[in-house]
């Protein structure tokens, strides 16, 4: 079995050729630059590999939330080799993806991304047996709100830990705040999550895999 995973919802490019249990996985901060790279990074990391793009089987792919354009411009381009290597996507949220950095069982994880606005994108889980359990749905609101329901001694990552630390400190009992190294997603951890829904047969096709906007639609750039 042969995966491209890739997320491009946050500044971090990350991105992993799976073929058969070996994966090569590259991260690389491209800020604005990622319309512009985005198709050679994909194909060196393809060739580094040992692989083309007609030898995938599957795409798998980061649907959001985070930035407006840097999930537009991924979701876009994997629909296209999608559609031209007639392959199915496998769609997972960004703020999964994230809490899949943490490997303990048993404590709530929260991940947390700056939405701008004064506002983050969160989702509360845990851990049981390795499989995520969301406690919550995805949620666009004020940390002050996602205070309010964050359980005591959760696990905190994200970039929203950089904007608001002392808050998280002040109001969870007993909270851990994670380093940067585990506020954005990891392509590894895209393609765990991809083999599990492809076990469960959670697939999308080109033309119906869509980002996850948690913005109204007055929000949201057209």
């Amino acid at each position: 079995m042969k995966i491209l995973s890739i997320d491009t919802t946050t500044k971090i490019l990350t991105l992993a050729a799976y073929r058969d249990g070996i994966e090569a996985e590259y991260n690389l901060e491209v800020g604005r630059l990622l319309s512009g790279i985005l198709d050679k990074t994909v194909e060196r990391v393809i060739n580094a590999s040992g692989l083309a793009l007609q030898e995938i089987d599957y795409f798998a792919l980061g649907l959001g939330p985070g930035s407006f354009t840097g999930m537009r411009v991924g979701i876009s381009f994997v629909k296209g080799l999608s559609w031209a290597n007639n392959k199915p996507v496998i769609g997972i949220s960004t703020l999964d993806i994230m809490a899949q950095n943490i490997k303990k069982d048993g404590q709530p994880i929260i991940s947390a991304i700056d939405a701008k606005r004064n506002l983050i994108y969160g989702c509360i889980y845990k851990k049981k047996s390795g499989q995520l359990k969301k406690l919550s749905p995805y949620m666009l609101l004020s940390i002050d709100e996602l205070l309010k329901k964050a359980p005591r001694e959760s696990i905190v990552l994200g970039d929203a830990v950089g904007l608001y630390k002392e808050k998280f400190q002040n109001s969870i009992e007993g909270v851990v705040l994670l380093d940067k190294e585990f506020w954005y997603p990891k392509a590894h951890n895209i393609t765990a999550l991809a083999l599990r829904n492809i076990k469960e047969k959670k697939l999308y096709s080109a033309f119906n895999v869509k980002p996850i906007y948690l913005y109204p639609k007055e929000c949201q750039i057209r």
